[in-house]
This record gives C-alpha cells, structure tokens and sequence, in this order.
C-alpha cells in the first residue's frame, strides 16, 4: 500500500463517518484542531490532506495506516517480507552445463546469484550454474537458462553406499557424459547407472551407461530463466528438490 493508498482509504473512512452521521464536519475540526473550512474542502477533494493533519487524526481516532489494509493485503506483505528474509545468496559456477563443456567446480569471483525462491536451510555446497540449450531435455528444462545445484564433494561421490544414491526416479542430475556435462535422469540396471534423456525416458534401450558413481557432480534443486529474475516469486522458475 502506498502513502496515497492510505490518504484515500483514510478520507473514504472519515467521509462514511460523516454520511452516516456518526461524525460532523465541526465535530472534526474540534477534534483534530482544524478548522472547519479546511475539514469541509479535504473532504470534498478540493484541498488535499497533508501528512501532519493525517497524523493527526490518526491519533485523534486512533488509528494506524494498518488499520486501512486488509487482511489480505497484511498476510501477502508479512509473506514477501518472510520470503526476501530467506533468500539464498551463493556462488556461481564459471563453466555452463552443456555439450563439450567439462564439469569444473570453479567459482566466478565477481558473480554471485541470488535464489528467486525462499529456502529455509541451505547446504554448504549450494551453488547456481548456466545451462546451454539441451534437445534432448527440452520437454523438461524447456527454455531455462539456470539452475541451483546441489554439487557434491568429491568424498560424498567416493563413500561406499554413495550419497546420492538411491537415485530419486524423477531427480535431475548433473553428470559426466561422452559428450560434455549434461542434466540427465538415473536409472538402475543391470549394468549400473544409465543416464535417461526426457526424450527417451521410455526406451531404456536407448539410455547410456554411466562410467562410475563419480560421474555424478549434483542434484538439481531450481530451474528458471535469467530474465525472469525479478518477476514475483511464483514466476520465477521451478523448484525441483530441496535442500533439507
């Protein structure tokens, strides 16, 4: 709500006092200490209402500028304020995902991202990356252009049992492929892990084997576009997993 917002929720309250009756023009200006003439041209529109006579009839009646907002309106503020609270700032990696690009976990010293959505904890090896275009997860990653990963450490891909595993049958990860990085589905087999395009989800036949646990590099827990940055919060992509 903005200043004007509450001048004009203030007037309409003060002129549906008046209407009904439960309030004169000169009760008012008797009140609040202003004249007569002045109450009767602010009501009317003709003069407007500064801040030092609203402040002052706020006090008189009072009233807060919270009193002017709904119920609604005082929820969704409380939301976004909780929610900017909670936004996560972290590294950028300085390789993209993509065909022919080796996973590097190096970070852009001049880059940092912050996360579009709220999340109430975080992992230390949280971090945002670029995706190149992917024919072969378009239906899935349609037109998105980054992502937060949750990258694991080299020892977590090495422990016996592995971190990531058992696979999440609908996660997105990050791994190594014969063609460069890419954000590929897991599958189980007979053979170890196959690495699942969106296009081929159905025809295992299809799949490519993965060479060893430590092809694995992250999860994907957010996915959306660099310009929808700043859209509100709903729009602003895709949360695909948590950190928690």
């Amino acid at each position: 709500m903005t200043f004007l917002e509450a001048q004009q929720r203030l007037l309409a309250e003060l002129r549906t006092h008046v209407r009904n009756g439960h309030l004169t023009e000169r009760e008012m200006a008797r009140l609040t200490g202003v004249s007569q003439p002045h109450i009767h041209n602010v009501l009317k529109g003709v003069r407007n209402l500064s801040p030092e006579i609203a402040d002052r009839i706020l006090k008189t009646f009072h009233l807060s500028v919270l009193d002017f907002s709904s119920p609604n309106e005082l929820h969704d503020r409380i939301t976004a304020r909780l929610q900017r609270l909670l936004l996560v700032e972290m590294p950028m990696l300085l390789a993209p995902i993509g065909p022919n690009q080796p996973w590097r976990k190096e970070f852009s010293t001049r880059e940092r991202f912050t996360l579009p959505v709220p999340m109430q904890r975080t992992r230390p090896h949280v971090a945002a990356v670029r995706l190149e275009p992917d024919p072969r997860m378009k239906m899935v990653l349609a037109q998105c252009d980054l992502a937060v990963l949750n990258v694991a450490s080299q020892t977590a891909r090495q422990t016996a049992g592995q971190t990531l595993l058992p696979l999440d049958p609908v996660g997105l990860y990050v791994v190594e492929t014969t063609g460069g990085t890419a954000v590929r589905y897991l599958r189980t087999g007979s053979l170890g892990v196959y690495l699942a395009t969106a296009d081929a989800l159905d025809f295992p036949e299809d799949w490519e084997v993965m060479g060893g646990a430590s092809d694995i590099h992250a999860r994907l827990l957010w996915i959306g576009n660099e310009k929808d940055r700043h859209l509100e919060v709903r729009q602003r992509g895709r949360v695909l997993a948590t950190t928690s």
